[in-house]
């Protein structure tokens, strides 16, 4: 199985704070799948931003600087990611669940040709298979 591509999320300057608790669930998702996480930063000029992800448990860290991932626009976006994840064999891809997830990853599960997962908060085990955990009915339970 390969490893989980966690898309880092930043506004040009510093990592988001929902960056981190994608990260979580992205190490939570490796741990279950016996693999590894890998960090995906993508921008203008993120050089500052690659480093500061150094010292976080990342197996690799892929950086891609391109004046046309200035903005985040998610065809441009999308197509970036989905070359990495094609290009570190990953089996997964993890972002946040803010607007940029929501907008860029559903371009690259269909670049890809996987399926989604919005808004999971956890994973369980079900005979010997893994289930993703959502909120739904305004958070009043979750399945």
């Amino acid at each position: 199985m390969g490893n989980v591509l966690l898309v880092a999320e930043h506004n040009g300057q510093e990592l988001k704070k929902s960056t981190f608790q994608a990260l979580a669930f992205a190490r939570q998702l490796a741990d279950k799948q016996g693999s590894a996480v890998d960090i995906a930063c993508l921008g203008d000029d993120v050089g500052a931003l690659t480093d500061s992800l150094q010292g976080y448990g990342a197996a690799r860290i892929f950086s891609v600087a391109n004046a046309a991932l200035a903005t985040t626009l998610a065809q441009p976006w999308g197509n970036a990611i989905a070359a990495i994840a094609k290009e570190s064999g990953a089996s997964a891809v993890v972002s946040s669940a803010g607007t940029f997830g929501k907008d860029v990853l559903p371009r690259v599960a269909g670049s890809l040709g996987w399926g989604m997962v919005s808004d999971c908060i956890g994973l369980s085990s079900a005979g010997g298979g893994l289930t993703y955990d959502r909120p739904m009915y305004a958070g009043n339970i979750v399945a």
